[in-house]
């Protein structure tokens, strides 16, 4: 919340695991002043073998070594920073913190500055 009084959350369920892909299931609740709306769940796959890493002739990545806390967890992370120009020629730098430990592996993502996306959990249901 920055602010704006929207609340969104993201539940992030795997369903099954191959080499190949991991399927999952995205629950959405959003929440605004007093009101809650819940999304359908949506069934979703990641592809395992797909190179998801930054492109563009003027990209640079850089990675970093780093330690962050996950529900009374540390984590140690890889930090990968990339900073460029998109099609509109504004500047951009993107941190992603990345731990082999949570799920998709992305535990924080920052967008020129500001945090855009952050783990609080995860753990296993049965």
């Amino acid at each position: 919340d920055s602010g704006s009084g929207v609340v969104s959350l993201m539940k992030w369920s795997v369903k099954q695991v191959t080499p190949e892909k991991i399927v999952y299931v995205v629950e959405s609740t959003t929440i605004i002043g007093e009101n809650k709306m819940e999304g359908p769940p949506t069934e979703m796959a990641y592809d395992r073998t797909a190179d998801y890493g930054a492109s563009g002739s003027d990209v640079t990545v850089t990675k970093d070594k780093d330690t962050v806390e996950l529900k009374g967890k540390s984590l140690p992370v890889e930090v990968y920073t990339m900073e460029g120009t998109d099609a509109n020629g504004d500047h951009y730098k993107t941190r992603m913190w990345i731990s082999d430990d949570v799920p998709f592996g992305t535990v924080k993502t920052e967008v020129n500055g500001a945090l855009s996306q952050e783990a609080v959990d995860w753990g296993w249901q049965p």
